[in-house]
């Protein structure tokens, strides 16, 4: 079967403008400024939204907020299934600081010069994430039954890990701005995902 799905990364929050590590421990709204984003955004994605697509998110607000403004902008009486699995990682006592207020911290900079691989003091390794990423993801597309067209709003890492999963890349080779991700076109069968196509939301939205 040949499945359609739109990768999106939610709007800005306030700790995302502070480039703080966000993950599932945050469960930040958007802020005003990213509110206003989600709601231009929403009117150009919706041009690619089909009558009987449907809607997925990870559950923290910032998730579940921006994929509720793109269903309203494509006047769609529905609302999005939550995916507990498809939540940020957890970046542990990371979490909501930035690299400033952790620079110093020598787990902090063991992590670093691990290239992100080592598992986070007292959160996720990026190992166990991608795992459950995917998890999450083929859970989407079991729920999806026979739908073919399928909206996903998570986070940005989600994204990495599940493009990276899907292309056998580097994790850091899909790393997605908010409001950015990817248009994928897949085939299943059974449980095996293949990719077929993938194009930049960025690059279609803007040619």
């Amino acid at each position: 079967m040949i499945r359609r799905c739109i990768l999106i990364r939610h709007g800005i929050t306030q700790g995302n403008e502070r480039k703080a590590y966000t993950g599932c421990g945050s469960d930040d709204e958007l802020s005003p400024e990213g509110r206003k984003a989600v709601m231009s955004f929403a009117q150009d994605i919706s041009a690619y939204i089909k009558d009987d697509t449907l809607f997925f998110s990870s559950p923290l607000k910032r998730a579940a907020e921006t994929a509720g403004i793109i269903i309203d902008a494509a006047c769609q009486d529905k609302t999005a299934v939550t995916v507990d699995k498809l939540r940020e990682i957890d970046f542990g006592i990371f979490e909501g600081k930035n690299h400033a207020q952790l620079d110093g911290n020598k787990d902090y900079q063991a992590w670093i010069d691990s290239g992100g691989t080592a598992p986070i003091p007292g959160g996720e390794s990026r190992e166990a994430f991608i795992k459950r990423s995917m998890e999450g993801f083929k859970e989407v597309l079991r729920s999806a039954g026979e739908h073919e067209d399928i909206v996903i709003v998570c986070h940005g890492g989600n994204i990495m890990a599940i493009m990276s999963s899907l292309r056998g890349c580097d994790y850091y080779e899909h790393m997605t701005d908010n409001l950015d991700g990817y248009f994928l076109e897949i085939e299943i069968d059974n449980e095996k995902v293949s990719l077929l196509t993938f194009d930049r939301i960025r690059d279609r939205l803007h040619t």
